[in-house]
């Protein structure tokens, strides 16, 4: 088992709505699949770049590891906190 760090943020989908919606993302706030839905979508593909070990990380992840997730500062009901 493993433990990954996710950090989610309260904006709405609507920047990334065509890429988000293509990996399955039902929002309508970035940080709704994982807080009511329990999946992560990231929609920046930014863990797809090669450094700091984020392509190993993600294509690492298999079901039975937990997850801590971070939520930003807009995210309303959980401002700043770790779930």
């Amino acid at each position: 088992m493993s433990v990954f760090l996710i950090q989610v943020s309260g904006r709405p989908v609507d920047e990334v709505e065509e890429e988000y919606r293509k990996r399955g993302g039902e929002g309508p706030r970035m940080c709704d699949d994982p807080l009511s839905h329990r999946k992560y979508i990231n929609s920046s593909g930014s863990w797809k770049r090669e450094g700091w070990g984020r392509r190993d990380a993600w294509e690492s992840i298999e079901g039975g590891d937990k997850v801590l997730i971070y939520c930003a500062g807009n995210v309303e009901e959980f401002s700043g906190s770790l779930l």
